[in-house]
Parts: C-alpha cells; structure tokens; sequence
C-alpha cells in the first residue's frame, strides 16, 4: 500500500468514526446532544475520547458497548490498513500492536506516512529514500543529524544520542510538567518513546551499528536524561524511580522502532524526517493535554485487618490514636508522606479529625458517626503527598500540589465470633497522572501500605487494651 493511499484512507476512515460516535453518543445521552450546546466543547469531549482513550461519563454499561461495537469494524479495517502498510516498507506485522497505544499511534500512523516502501513498491520511492541524504561520501552532517557515511564512529553517535536524549527530557520536563502541569500521555508515554527513537535511530546511523549497541545507548541516554531532570531541579530521585519502569519499556518500544523502520529503508544514512516528527509529537501532545483535559475518577482503596478485641474497643483507637512508630518500608523511607498520629476535635457529625502525616495534617470532617461501627469523613485539606530526595535544599514540582487528592474515608468495624472484630479502612483518591493504569498501580499500593500503618497500629492499640 503506497503511502499517499495509506494515508488517505487513514484520515478518512478516522473522520467518518467521529461522526459515527458523534451521533451515537447524541443518540445514547442527552448531555450529549447533537443539536444542543457549544460545538466546540463537543469537539473537545470527543478529542478527550479519541486522544486519552477517556470514556464518556454517565453512560451506562449497555451504551459503552454499543460504542464498542461500533468500534470493532473500524479496528478491523485499521489493523489491515496497517498490516499493508508495514509489509510494503517491509516491516514486521508486529509493529500493527502499536496501532492500539494511545498517543504513541499517532506518531506511528503518521510515520507510516512518510517511511518509503521497499522493491519498487512505489513510483519514486528509492530516488525518494536517497535523496538529501548527502550519500556515503557526503557531508559528515545533515541539518540536525550526523552522517553514518562520512565515518562517523560508534562513540560520537552515542556521546551525540546521549546529548540530545538528556535535552529532550529536560524540555519535555520544563515544558509539560513546569508550565503547562500536566503529568499525562504526552509526558509519560509520548516522551519516552520518542526519546528511544531519536537516540536508536542517530546511533544505528554510526558504523558497525547493532541493535543490542542501539539498545544499550537508548537505556544510557535515558538515564542521562533522568540525571539530568535532578540536576536542573525540575524532579526528585522518588518520582524518577516511579517513572522509571514505564519509561525504559516504552524507551525501548521506541529503539525497536525506530532500528526497524532504518531496516527498512536499507539502513541508509541521513534522514531527518522520523526522528523530527518524534521531536514534534512531544509539545503537541502535551499542548493538547492542557487544553483538552481529562478529568480523573475517584477510586476507592480497601484494606481489611482482623482484630482480637470488640468493636467497642476497636472504636476508641479509631477515632484517634497515639504516634505510630517510624515506618520501615522503603517508600516512606525515601520521602513518601506516612501517618504519625490522630486527634479528634469534637464527637459526632460535624466534628473535625486531623491525621497528622510527615508533611503535614489531613482536615477531615466527619460525615457519619455510628459508634461502635462507622466512622465516616471527607477530606477538607491534603498536605504534599511526599518530600522530594533532592540534591538541592528543597524542590516543589507541580505535582505535589493537587495531582493525588484524598477526597474521603471510612471505617468500618464488623463484629465477627469470639470478641473479634474485622476492621476495614477505605480511602477515596483521585490523581492526575497518566497512563492511569500504571499510576494507579504506584497509588493503589501506597495508600494500601499507609492503611496497613494504621490498621497494625489500631490493632495493636486495641489488643493491648483489652489484654489479649
């Protein structure tokens, strides 16, 4: 499939979903109305749904699956598209997989766009994958790329990936996270796979060239980038290490791609085309995320513990209780906020709790009081969720103020046989950082190691106070 053919197709099939979705969801909802309302907030909600892979609130399940069915043909058609499209530039189907990553597919469909075919499979197409690339006696450099042709050797391809990698990251940083504050796709998934691409695809251009060297540069211009961000201040060692996973794999998502696509262009030295179009997907991303974005649900966190005592003695060491001994876990050993103590001012609906952490208070009002069996709050004030380890006296990125909220919780305390009682801590959170699933792991885990805190510490209250 030719790439002018491709890409009209692609556009097309994309444009016609819209408005399929578009009616569909007017049809299904009424906050979704065609005929009502600003067209461009339905845009927005729309680009939401396209771009983050946000689904619409307020739909119920029965109308998330007719959007999904609807879905499904389209998918079809654009995994064959694809299909094509990566066997006329001889590429592995495999890479069809990237074609369901948000964000990263619209670098990938629009790369297919522009990556040539191979054997004649296009009017043009070899003059086309040569041209401007200065040939193998050409320039040592071409615009912002160097020239494998001219002998550019392994190490000034890596020292160059390197460089540019680690000032990729800290603009990425400083742009998304400093001015714009958004910790999303473009940041935590766009970036890093660009960053893979554009360090694989200046070192694979070097002589004696391999994929596991390419690799090996992609991972060290990373790290560098991450060395980086520490030095200008801009991030903590806590969140490197949490961001670290997502952003090697993804990284290295990106250097397969990237040492594919030279593979199909007969490794041909020069072109600034792919790696230009990676540079531009990260501020485009991030641009569209400030403007269009996707609000986070709360969630809830549960955590059980059984204690060897009534309920009614469970309940005193609820409502407050005396400081918890230092914790052990590593997270909060390295700066992640964890509860000291708790003090209740006040009984009844309307009192106040204040659960001191290391960074501060939690103001919490109480909204049910059903002694000895549920305690119930919102939560009216969060402090910082954590200190940042940080060569420097203090740093405050934007994340440590209004990306990770605590909106409420609850205890409850269920008699069980025995004088025993099962108490059960629930927090309500929400965060903004995306991909949610990966966060949500981190957050799901840390607030099930901080209830864990508080529940052993109930418990051991509790036991002792009713000699057992």
């Amino acid at each position: 499939m030719a790439r002018a053919r491709f890409a009209w197709w692609g556009l097309g099939l994309a444009a016609l979903k819209w408005n399929i979705d578009r009616l569909l969801l007017g049809w299904m909802s009424e906050g979704w109305s065609t005929r009502e309302g600003n067209p461009l907030v339905q845009a927005g909600r729309m680009a939401r749904l396209y771009l983050w892979q946000a689904m619409p609130a307020g739909l119920d399940t029965e109308a998330l699956g007719v959007l999904l069915a609807a879905s499904i043909p389209f998918l079809y058609v654009g995994v064959m598209l694809t299909l094509a499209r990566l066997r006329s530039a001889r590429m592995s189907g495999w890479w069809v997989l990237l074609f369901l990553v948000p964000v990263v597919k619209l670098f990938f469909f629009g790369l297919l766009c522009v990556v040539p075919g191979r054997g004649g499979g296009e009017v043009g197409e070899k003059a086309g994958a040569g041209a401007g690339t200065g040939g193998r006696g050409g320039r040592r450099w071409g615009g912002w790329m160097p020239r494998s042709g001219a002998g550019v050797s392994g190490l000034a391809g890596a020292g160059y990936a390197v460089a540019v990698v680690a000032l990729m990251a800290a603009a990425a940083t400083w742009v998304g996270a400093q001015r714009l504050q958004t910790y999303g796709w473009a940041l935590f998934v766009g970036s890093p796979f660009a960053m893979g691409f554009v360090a694989t695809w200046i070192c694979s251009g070097s002589r004696g060239a391999t994929l596991m060297r390419c690799l090996g540069v992609t991972w060290g211009a990373m790290l560098a980038g991450g060395i980086a961000l520490l030095a200008f201040a801009f991030e903590g060692v806590v969140c490197l290490v949490m961001a670290a996973p997502l952003a090697m794999a993804l990284g290295s998502v990106g250097s397969l791609t990237a040492w594919a696509v030279r593979r199909s262009w007969g490794m041909q030295p020069g072109g600034t085309g792919p790696p230009t179009m990676a540079l531009a997907l990260i501020p485009l991303g991030m641009g569209l995320e400030h403007w269009l974005p996707v609000a986070s649900p709360v969630r809830p966190v549960r955590t059980v513990l059984e204690v060897d005592a009534v309920p009614a003695v469970v309940w005193r060491h609820v409502v407050s209780f005396s400081r918890l001994p230092e914790p052990t876990q590593w997270m909060f050993r390295v700066g992640l906020a964890y509860p000291v103590r708790a003090e209740m001012h006040g009984t009844g609906v309307g009192a106040v709790r204040l659960c001191h952490f290391s960074t501060g208070p939690f103001v919490e009002p109480i909204t049910a009081w059903d002694e000895p069996r549920r305690l119930a709050f919102r939560v009216e004030s969060n402090p910082e969720p954590m200190q940042e380890w940080t060569p420097y006296r203090a740093i405050h990125p934007p994340h440590l103020e209004g990306h990770f909220l605590s909106r409420a919780g609850e205890f409850l305390l269920e008699p069980l046989p025995g004088g025993r009682t099962r108490l059960v801590g629930t927090t309500w959170y929400e965060h903004g950082l995306w991909p949610d699933v990966y966060w949500r792991a981190w957050s799901d885990g840390i607030i099930h190691s901080i209830h864990g805190l508080v529940l052993r510490h109930v418990k051991a209250l509790a036991e002792a106070d009713a000699g057992r």
